[in-house]
């Protein structure tokens, strides 16, 4: 991955600092005065800040030695150049929750493109669809078969169901994002189809162990008081020693799950994660962890964000989306009721027609998704 990125952090002589996407960016704003040249720079946190008459990729601009061969520094040959002259190929971005902020924003610009669009509507119909077949057919089977202590079932399979339509439909989107990231041209469907079924092995691998064990662990969880309940009733403990037990199950069972949510909330840049990771689901769960646990704060900053310029983006679509299928206003994505046995082919359609308020929330909210995780593997 490195050999796409070539970040620079600078610190101004005021004391802020700020990112350079490459080399050639640097170059660009000392040689044009935005950035002054007794500004030091570095490239990892962990480095001492330099001089940048000392530094080899600048010290030609201080009357020092040649300008050397930027491989790692120059634009890619045969850029298309809707790329090449767009502002932010030189932007110089802050650091930090506000620097953040703003990569989000400029990822909007490149979420609607014609691949990302395509993908985002099919995987709003398979999750839609998939959802209105859970909910009929399992429910049927369960009533025909008055299994009706396992309808817990149905809510299982259909948040099952949502983690791996969701997980790919991301994982799809950064690897589209991460094509125009890194060689600065415009993706086509064909670049996201590439190694796909090895894509998807990954990305449900790192989906079961990053989302479904924390969600198992939830679930069981939210089981603990009433087996520990049961346990004390076969026990024959009485009401006031059963409060004494019970009342710090119940809240200690309930600090676990705010970590576990926080996981689960977290996981949606870990399909970028693992397509970044060349679509290994070890590196990436290790990257992935690595980038929760030690920038939590820029992350969980991050993603409130993303989300609500996702569902703000969203808003729109799903008010037209909510007078068609229900007859009144819906702000956000949601989905349908569940189905019964009348009117079975409208419900349908409307479960089709809800499936339409998803596709701007999953274009915006994947594309940000890999620009959060780059940004935040390079500033760890």
């Amino acid at each position: 991955m490195s050999e796409f990125r070539d970040p620079w952090f600078v610190r101004l002589p005021d004391g802020r600092v700020i990112k350079a996407k490459s080399t050639a960016s640097l170059r660009h704003h000392l040689e044009s005065g935005n950035v002054p040249k007794n500004a030091r720079v570095r490239r990892e946190k962990t480095e001492e800040w330099q001089e940048l008459m000392w530094v080899r990729e600048f010290a030609d601009l201080f009357g020092g030695i040649s300008k050397p061969s930027e491989e790692g520094a120059e634009l890619p040959p045969q850029l298309d150049p809707t790329f090449q002259n767009k502002p932010e190929t030189h932007r110089l971005q802050s650091v930090g929750i506000r620097g953040m902020i703003d990569e989000i924003l400029t990822s909007l610009e490149s979420a609607w493109s014609k691949p990302k669009i395509i993908i985002a509507t099919l995987g709003a119909i398979f999750l839609f669809i998939g959802h209105f077949l859970i909910e009929w057919i399992g429910l049927s089977i369960l009533r025909e078969l008055e299994w009706d202590r396992l309808t817990w079932t149905i809510p299982l399979l259909t948040v099952a169901w949502m983690v791996l339509v969701v997980s790919m439909v991301f994982a799809f989107l950064a690897k589209l994002t991460f094509h125009e990231l890194s060689t600065l041209k415009h993706a086509s469907l064909s670049d996201a189809l590439q190694g796909v079924v090895n894509l998807k092995i990954q990305v449900v691998l790192a989906s079961l162990i990053g989302v479904a064990i924390p969600l198992v662990i939830i679930f069981l969880l939210g089981k603990v008081p009433t087996w520990v309940a049961q346990l004390l009733v076969e026990a024959g403990a009485s009401s006031k020693n059963a409060s004494y037990i019970m009342t710090p199950v119940v809240v200690i069972a309930k600090l676990i799950m705010i970590p576990m949510w926080l996981l689960v909330g977290m996981a949606w840049i870990l399909p970028a994660a693992v397509v970044v990771e060349e679509a290994a689901f070890a590196p990436g769960l290790a990257e992935w962890r690595k980038v929760v646990f030690h920038q939590l704060d820029v992350l969980f900053a991050s993603t409130r964000f993303a989300i609500l310029l996702a569902l703000a983006v969203s808003i729109p679509t799903s008010i037209i989306v909510g007078l068609t299928a229900e007859g009144g206003i819906s702000l956000w994505p949601q989905l349908p009721t569940i189905p019964s046995a009348e009117n079975l082919v409208m419900r349908f359609t409307d479960t089709l027609i809800h499936s339409l308020a998803v596709i701007p929330f999953f274009c915006a909210l994947g594309t940000a998704a890999t620009h959060v995780y780059l940004n935040l593997r390079y500033e760890r």
